[in-house]
This record gives structure tokens, C-alpha cells and sequence, in this order.
């Protein structure tokens, strides 16, 4: 058996370049390390691999718990007050349980150059780890609707030499009798380097139970929705004040969402597609109008998202450039669409570094 451990970080350096985010955010709780890592298993590889957040930080003087990386200072009794807690560095470990002797000899010989020990590094981030961690950060970016999180880059052997990504990953591998090493397999290469949204609330960040329903996402066959990574990015434009943009993108989102609505509830029938040309030959707020009633989408957001649609055909057709006044109806067209995306209701949380203290539940 080998494992193989891990840590990076996960933000998106491109959001809010002149505010640091640390890592996901979570309300009134955060996992405590690899007691609440989350475990996906791999049967086809007779692996295993584990996620978790560890508790970095201390209680500030305000009573809010503040991220530093080096401390680990967190009050267990605060956590249930804290509306926003950031969670920092994403740290994991696969576990590969059948192995060859010469792939434990190549990691106790240090042998990084030989075709055992770099055959295995390619084999665990393209078969093992990176569809988790594209998957993993997708989930948290668009359905949690966290944007300030980066979309993990699997391994490109164009882009960056094999032992440079396993390095970017802080990859340390351990054997059962205790031996253990870096994980860097190859040759490593010089790399030459070429505002607070409106209806935000701790509900948005990510809970306790999200967290542990993730672990089931990651098991089974759930992908985030192509109208999800429309809405977390009208959410993220809204939040920055680009309302026209955002406008834009979110009724794009709502768009998405009908159809993608509609074709799960008839199960992808071509049958069944084939009577619903007509439909789709009706306006937009046709459509929303019927699948948001059906589906049971609040009336006063399924006439927001109508009266959004509206807004942007102005800005579209007529130039009618959108202000703030718009905001309540881009809210509306994401609560709707959130509403659509049924198999994982989608969140809208803010990138502001304001917080709140609350009563415990």
C-alpha cells in the first residue's frame, strides 16, 4: 500500500485580485481535518482518495474567528456563532492499495527519473486524482456558487513538466513501514512565469451538511449543470455591480435551466423531444412561466424572472443600459434558477469580507 498525501490551494487569483479570499467559506462550522474528510473510493483502481479543510486560525478580540495559516487556535464553542468562516488550503491523501514492488522500490530508491516512478505519478493524477479535484472544484465554484474558487487544471505535460505539478501540489508519499519521501516524479523543469451582494445571506455558504453531501456528489454521477456555471458567474457580476453583465448571464442561466429542466423530466426521451418542437418555438417568458409554475418556482420570482428577461431585451434591442434598480430581478431569475437545478439547489454567497456574530441554533 502506498499513500500519497497533498495540499494546495484553491482560489481564483483572477476575483477580486486586491482582496484575498482563504480558500472556501463555511457557516457555523468547518470541517475538523481528516475527522471529516470526505472519502471517495475508487473500486476500478482499488483506491481511495480523502478531502478535507483543516482548522486554521484563532478568535480575534471581535469575537470573529480570523484565518492565519500557522495557528490553530479555534474555538470549537464559537464555530456555531460565525456566520463566515474560511477554510483555507484543500488537503487530501489517495490511498493505492495494490502496488507493485517496483513501485515501492522506485519511491525508497528515490529513483525519479525511472519509468516505474513516473508511469506511477501519471497514472495517479490522470486516473485518480485530477477528475476528482476538476469535479471538486467545479461543485464548490458553481452549485455552491463560491466563484472566488479556481477551477483545478488537471496535468499538462505541454503546459508544466510532471514533477513541477506534482511539486505545485505539495505531493508527499508513505509507506506502511514508515518510510517516506516528496512525490516528485520526472525531472523538474525551470518555469518561466509569463462590494456585498444584495440577498447574501449564511444560508449561502457552505454547512455542515453540505459539506458531507458533497462526499455523495463526489460518488455518484452528478455534474454541475451548465446553467449552474452561468448563474454563479451572473452572481459573482452582480455582487462586482456589472449589472448589465450580469443581467445578461443570468437570464442565459435561466435559459439553460428550462431546458435542462425539461429534458430531465422526460428523460431525455427522443420520442418525447420530438412533440416538444412547438414548445420551445414560444418566447421565453413563455416557457419560464410554464416549467417555473410547474415546478413549483415562487410566483413572485417566476414574475421577476419574466420582468428580468424584459430588461434585457431592452439593453439588447433598444441599448437601454441596466442600473442597480435591476438587482432585485437578477435575485429573482437566480432564486428560479437555483429552484430548477432540483438534483442540487444552487448558492449565491458574497466574496465581502463582512461577518456577523449570531445566536446558536
Amino acid at each position: 500500500m502506498i499513500t500519497i498525501k497533498f495540499g494546495l490551494w484553491i482560489q481564483d487569483h483572477e476575483v477580486n485580485e486586491l482582496e484575498k479570499h482563504d480558500g472556501p467559506v463555511f457557516t457555523r462550522w468547518l470541517p475538523n481535518g481528516e475527522n471529516d474528510a470526505l472519502k471517495i473510493s475508487l473500486e476500478n483502481y482499488s483506491s481511495e482518495v480523502l478531502l478535507w479543510f483543516e482548522r486554521h486560525g484563532y478568535v480575534s478580540d471581535s469575537g470573529f474567528i480570523e484565518y492565519e495559516h500557522k495557528r490553530f487556535e479555534i474555538d470549537e464553542n464559537v464555530l456555531p456563532l460565525q456566520a463566515k468562516v474560511y477554510a483555507g488550503a484543500l488537503y487530501g491523501k489517495i490511498v493505492l492499495n495494490e502496488v507493485t514492488h517496483d513501485q515501492i522500490n522506485s519511491l525508497k530508491e528515490h529513483d525519479v527519473e525511472s519509468e516505474e516512478y513516473i508511469n506511477l505519478g501519471k497514472f495517479i493524477l490522470k486516473k485518480i486524482l485530477d477528475p476528482i479535484l476538476v469535479k471538486f472544484t467545479k461543485i464548490l465554484k458553481n452549485t455552491y456558487g463560491q466563484y472566488w474558487i479556481g477551477q483545478y487544471k488537471p496535468f499538462d505535460s505541454r503546459k508544466l513538466a510532471l514533477s513541477n505539478h506534482c511539486s505545485k501540489l505539495n505531493m508527499k508519499w508513505y509507506l506502511h513501514d514508515g518510510e517516506s519521501g516528496e512525490f516528485i516524479p520526472g525531472k523538474k523543469e525551470i518555469e518561466t512565469l509569463g462590494f456585498t451582494s444584495y440577498f447574501c445571506n449564511e444560508k449561502e455558504y457552505i454547512s455542515e451538511r453540505d459539506w458531507f453531501n458533497l462526499e455523495t456528489l463526489l460518488n455518484d454521477q452528478f455534474i454541475p449543470s451548465v446553467s449552474s456555471v452561468f448563474a454563479s458567474r451572473a452572481n459573482r457580476l452582480l455582487e462586482e455591480g456589472r449589472y448589465a453583465h450580469s443581467l445578461l448571464e443570468s437570464v442565459t442561466a435561466i435559459e439553460l435551466s428550462i431546458e435542462e429542466y425539461v429534458r430531465r423530466s422526460i428523460n431525455n426521451s427522443s420520442e418525447l423531444e420530438e412533440y416538444m418542437k412547438s414548445f420551445w418555438k414560444n418566447p421565453l417568458p413563455t416557457r419560464i412561466s410554464l416549467v417555473a409554475s410547474l415546478a413549483g418556482v415562487n410566483s413572485n420570482d417566476i414574475a421577476q424572472s419574466i420582468s428580468g428577461v424584459t430588461e434585457r431585451n431592452k439593453f439588447v434591442h433598444d441599448g437601454k443600459e441596466p442600473d442597480s434598480s435591476i438587482a432585485g430581478l437578477i435575485e429573482g431569475l437566480l432564486r428560479a434558477i437555483s429552484y430548477l437545478n432540483e438534483n442540487q439547489k444552487l448558492k449565491y454567497p458574497s466574496a465581502g469580507k463582512s461577518n456577523s456574530l449570531t445566536a446558536m441554533e
